[in-house]
C-alpha cells in the first residue's frame, strides 16, 4: 500500500490510500471506494461491452445479414457493415489495453486520429497483401463513422450509468 498526500483547499495534507496491482504489462493504481477507481473500471466494463457487441454485430452479419438482405442493405452488409463495426472494436480492445496504463482515448480529435492512422495502415498494406485488394477511400470514412459511433456509445453508456 502506498499512501498519497496532496493539499486540499485549505492548507492542509491529505492523504488517500492506493493498491499498487502488478498486470500483465505494468502495474496500476487501484482506487477503493473513490470515483477514481470507480471510472477506472466502469471504463473497463463499457470498453468489453462494447468490445463484445461489435463481435455479435460481426458474427451476425457474416451468418445473417449477408445473406439475407437484397438491394441497398446486402451492399451495405457485405461493403460497409464490418468496416463501421471494426473501428469500434479496435478502439474499444485499445482502450481496455490502455486502461491498464490509466489511459483513454476520450476526445474526438485523439480517436480520429487513432482510427484515420489505422485505416490508412490497414488499405495501404491490404494492397501490399493481396493483390486483388482496392484502396478504397469510402472505407475510411466509414471507419472515422464507427470511431465518432464509439466516443457517441460511451458518452452514452457513461451517463446512463452516472444517474
Amino acid at each position: 500500500m502506498l499512501f498519497i498526500y496532496g493539499v486540499d483547499k485549505k492548507g492542509e495534507r491529505y492523504g488517500r490510500k492506493q493498491r499498487r496491482r502488478n498486470g500483465i504489462l505494468g502495474s496500476s493504481r487501484s482506487y477503493y471506494c473513490s470515483s477514481d477507481y470507480f471510472m477506472h473500471s466502469l471504463n473497463c466494463k463499457i470498453d468489453l461491452f462494447l468490445w463484445l457487441c461489435t463481435l455479435i454485430a460481426y458474427g451476425y452479419n457474416i451468418s445473417f445479414l449477408k445473406w439475407q438482405t437484397t438491394g441497398l442493405l446486402k451492399i451495405i452488409c457485405i461493403s460497409y457493415f464490418n468496416d463501421f463495426f471494426a473501428s469500434i472494436f479496435i478502439l474499444s480492445l485499445a482502450n481496455m489495453l490502455l486502461n491498464i496504463y490509466d489511459i483513454q482515448l476520450e476526445k474526438l480529435i485523439s480517436i480520429i486520429i487513432f482510427i484515420f492512422s489505422c485505416s490508412l495502415i490497414w488499405e495501404l498494406s491490404a494492397t501490399l497483401i493481396k493483390p486483388t485488394a482496392i484502396f478504397d477511400s469510402v472505407d475510411m470514412v466509414v471507419y472515422l463513422l464507427g470511431g465518432v459511433m464509439y466516443l457517441y456509445f460511451k458518452k452514452r453508456l457513461l451517463r446512463g450509468e452516472r444517474k
